[in-house]
C-alpha cells in the first residue's frame, strides 16, 4: 500500500535546488524495487492515441505530480525527484504510440480469444498471451536500474491502435506503483478521460 499512502503524503520535506521537489523513498517504497510491471489492457476500439496523452499528462500535472516523478539514487538511498513543472524535453510520463492502420486479427499475431467481450460491464481478467511488442516500446527500461539517476520517467506507458482494437501497455517500478496504487492512477485516468471534472478526482 505505500505506493497508494503516497498520493496523500504531506509536502516534501527537503527543496532540492530548482526545479525538482525531493521526497526521500521509504523501505516500504523500495522493498521490492527491482520488480518492474507492465499492465496490458484491451480496450475494444479504435482509441484516439492524443487524447489519451493529453488526459494522462493533466492527471499526472493536476493530481498525481508523484507519478512524474524520476528515481535518484543519493549517499545509497533512494528519492523521488518531483519536477515542479513538465515540458516536452522533461515529460509528466514516457508516453509512446504506434498506429496500424488494419485490424488487430492477422496470423502473424498471438490471438486474442475471449479477452474482449462487448457483453461484459465490467473489467475481467485472464491469462494473458505475449504482447509485449504492442505494449511497451523499444525505448521502455526493463529494469529498475534502468531508471535512475537519468532523468526517466518512472512511469512509461505504450499504445497500439488498431482498426477495431487498442493496447496500453503501463510499466513501471513498483517503487512508484503497488497494485493498489496503480489501480487508483488507472482509475483517475479513466474517469478524466470520460468527461468526469478534474477538481473532482
Amino acid at each position: 500500500m505505500s505506493a497508494m499512502f503516497s498520493w496523500f503524503s504531506s509536502a516534501p520535506r527537503e527543496t532540492a535546488p530548482v526545479p525538482y521537489d525531493v521526497v526521500p523513498c521509504s523501505a516500504l517504497d523500495t522493498e521490492r524495487r527491482d520488480t518492474v510491471l507492465t499492465t496490458g489492457l484491451v480496450v475494444d476500439a479504435k482509441l484516439d492515441a492524443q487524447l489519451l496523452k493529453d488526459a494522462l499528462f493533466t492527471l499526472v500535472e493536476h493530481k498525481f505530480p508523484r507519478a512524474g516523478a524520476r528515481l535518484v539514487e543519493r549517499n545509497s538511498l533512494f528519492e523521488f525527484h518531483i519536477p515542479h513543472s513538465f515540458d516536452s524535453e522533461n515529460p509528466p510520463v514516457a508516453f509512446t504510440a504506434d498506429h496500424y492502420c488494419e485490424r488487430y486479427n492477422s496470423r502473424s499475431r498471438p490471438g486474442i480469444p475471449g479477452l474482449v467481450n462487448v457483453s461484459d460491464s465490467e473489467p475481467s481478467t485472464c491469462l494473458f498471451p505475449s504482447l509485449d511488442v504492442y505494449l511497451k516500446s523499444k525505448t521502455c527500461p526493463r529494469h529498475t536500474s534502468d531508471m535512475i539517476d537519468r532523468n526517466t520517467p518512472i512511469v512509461h506507458v505504450h499504445v497500439s491502435v488498431f482498426e477495431d482494437l487498442t493496447l496500453i501497455g503501463v510499466t513501471s517500478s513498483q517503487v512508484m506503483f503497488d497494485a493498489s496504487g496503480l489501480h487508483t492512477f488507472l482509475s483517475a485516468w479513466t474517469r478524466l478521460l470520460a468527461g468526469e471534472d478534474l477538481d473532482a478526482i
